[in-house]
């Protein structure tokens, strides 16, 4: 045990060397050693790129590769913010200027349906507290807020739902 410690720290300081060295002295350290590039018939005349002992690094090795420049990054992290623009951020936008659109325009006699799901006809506003009070039966009224309105009975996609459902009912 104490000469393979004795061999790696002259491997060490023979690294400076170059490979050549480093096959000598391990092939005197172990008896059966053969380097994998002679095995193979693999010339041995790479550049060394181990540091020598002061860690320096060995004359004529080749440089250290490097991480992507700073130009290529901006341009990723402007790619993603682009992205993100695109498919997130804007559709977004563009949604809840067409739900402020829709609350503002909120009259008296509107069949709307609530975020949660309640249908109702609106038969009075409360501005102070930003409410609409919505009849869900006969002589049963709830306020919800403005805002909880998520559309017009009617409207967009529950239109065709709506005219599919009368005809199933009418046939019960």
């Amino acid at each position: 045990m104490l000469s393979l410690m004795n061999a790696l720290t002259t491997l060490t300081l023979a690294a400076g060397s170059g490979p050549a060295a480093l096959v000598s002295e391990i092939a005197s350290v172990t008896p059966g050693y053969q380097p994998i590039f002679a095995q193979a018939d693999i010339p041995s005349s790479a550049p060394a790129a181990a540091p020598a002992a002061g860690g320096a690094a060995v004359e004529g090795a080749a440089p250290a590769q490097q991480g992507p420049g700073i130009g290529t990054t901006m341009v990723m992290m402007g790619l993603i913010f682009v992205f993100f623009w695109l498919f997130l951020i804007r559709p977004q936008n563009k949604q809840m200027k067409e739900h402020q659109k829709l609350v503002e325009g909120l009259q008296r006699g509107d069949s709307v349906i609530t975020q949660s799901g309640i249908f109702g006809k609106i038969v009075g506003f409360d501005e102070p507290n930003l409410a609409v009070l919505i009849e869900i039966a006969k002589d049963t009224q709830i306020k919800v807020l403005k805002a909880q309105v998520a559309r017009r009975q009617g409207d967009g996609a529950g239109q065709k739902a709506d005219a599919d459902a009368k005809p199933q009912l009418a046939k019960k």
